[in-house]
């Protein structure tokens, strides 16, 4: 299967394997944040000033309307041939470059991991960051020239799980920009979507956004939150306004804020949450995540999150469980439909056998009469024989025989059957 059919499948379908990555615990392998050094490697590369914003924040937080705010105001994501397709998920779009949904799954794939089930340890991404770099580097510079100035957005939720590697590429070049849904929303959207259990997503979501905030601890950060996005879409313009002043000014006199609010669609806002949902679904970890969250301004902010909430083991720890409890869920429901299947099996063997059984009865029967009948043919017959009739008629069988057999010995005459 192609790198595109990869992502494709994990697009419409997100499984949950059973790797050895999906099962480790991730307990002694921190998540490294964005630093000093990396700032000025990025100013060693040119780029003193963004060269657009990158999306952030976990799947279904309204990424994609955030990103088409952008786009709608003059930022530039890509060709239309070279980004992901619009689908039932997104009917409006999902505005992912391929190039590097492709080498995300890629880069997943090879660490045996996929996005939705667990993220590769930080570690391991930096024991491969001087392989991979150049290329995560050389596909935002291809995004970059084919903007043609204009600014660019990147959005791919894939990015969450893999900063160690993707942040020395973008820090400095790109300016964070972090959606932010309530949880209980997200969750029950990937239920709609997908069917995915309540408990995993919110495990998915925590995970996701202790990354994002532990490599985004100590930068300026432009807020987006969806519900306030949705309800009163002139935000979109004061939020495109905010992160365009982190622009290279070249190409911030590009951007048309004015416009970004037209990308938001209510109605695409489906899932709403209640009260008593956050007593039922969230643990306390994922309930103080989003009162943290939820208390951000919109806008331009400096994070400075608390630390136990970038701290991803507990959400790495949860978000095992919860793929175990998957695993188990599916291979219950698999055993579940074999023995459905097999009692149909059985049920229908059964038919099978009752109706040998009527057939060989009803065979049964015809013997019996054919039986029935030839004994009464045999008393027939016996009758016959012992009749006055018969004996006296014997003598005549009897000469009629002996003419049939000294016909039969007699020579052929040649001449009558030259007459013939």
């Amino acid at each position: 299967m192609t790198e595109s059919g990869r992502a494709a499948n994990a697009r419409e379908g997100y499984a949950i394997g059973g790797t050895a990555c999906e099962y480790a615990v991730r307990a002694s392998l921190p998540m490294t944040a964005f630093t000093d050094k990396d700032r000025k490697d990025a100013e060693a590369t040119g780029h003193r000033e963004a060269m657009g914003v990158i999306v952030l924040g976990a799947g279904r937080s309204g990424t994609s309307a955030i990103t088409r705010s952008f786009l709608k105001s003059g930022f530039f994501a890509g060709r239309d041939e070279d980004l992901y397709p619009a689908n039932r998920g997104n009917p409006l779009g999902h505005f992912e470059p391929l190039s590097v949904l492709e080498v995300n799954e890629e880069l997943l794939e090879k660490f045996g991991c996929t996005w939705w089930a667990d993220f590769p340890p930080s570690e391991e991404q930096l024991s491969q960051q001087a392989d991979v770099a150049p290329r995560l580097k050389s596909i935002l510079d291809d995004l970059i020239a084919s903007a043609d100035g204009a600014p660019i957005v990147v959005k791919e939720p894939r990015i969450n799980g893999l900063l160690p590697l993707w942040g020395p590429v973008i820090g400095g070049v790109l300016h964070p920009v972090l959606a932010i849904r309530d949880p209980v929303e997200v969750a029950l959207s990937h239920a709609h979507r997908d069917e995915t259990p309540i408990s995993h997503a919110l495990a998915a979501w925590e995970a996701q956004m202790a990354l994002v905030l532990h490599w985004l601890d100590g930068q300026t950060v432009t807020i987006a939150p969806y519900a306030q996005l949705i309800a009163r879409p002139e935000l979109a313009k004061e939020i495109v306004g905010n992160a365009a002043k982190h622009l290279d000014p070249g190409r911030a006199g590009r951007i048309r804020p004015a416009n970004a609010g037209s990308a938001l669609e209510p109605a695409l806002h489906q899932q709403r949450a209640v009260d008593v949902d956050y007593a039922e679904y969230l643990t306390g970890r994922q309930a103080v995540l989003w009162d943290y969250l939820s208390s951000l301004s919109v806008g331009d902010v400096q994070l400075k999150a608390p630390e136990q909430l970038g701290d991803s083991r507990a959400a790495h720890t949860s978000m095992r469980r919860e793929s175990e409890w998957i695993q188990l869920h599916q291979a219950y429901a698999s055993l579940t439909e074999e023995h459905s299947k097999a009692q149909e099996r059985a049920m229908g063997l059964g038919r099978d056998l009752a109706d040998v059984g009527r057939r060989l009865a009803e065979m049964g029967e015809l013997a019996r009469q054919e039986a029935a009948k030839a004994d009464r043919f045999a008393r027939e017959l016996e009758g016959v024989r012992a009749s006055a009739s018969w004996r006296i008629t014997a003598p005549l069988r009897r000469l009629k025989q002996a003419r049939h057999v000294r016909a039969r010995g007699r020579p052929r005459d040649s001449s009558n059957d030259a007459r013939r």
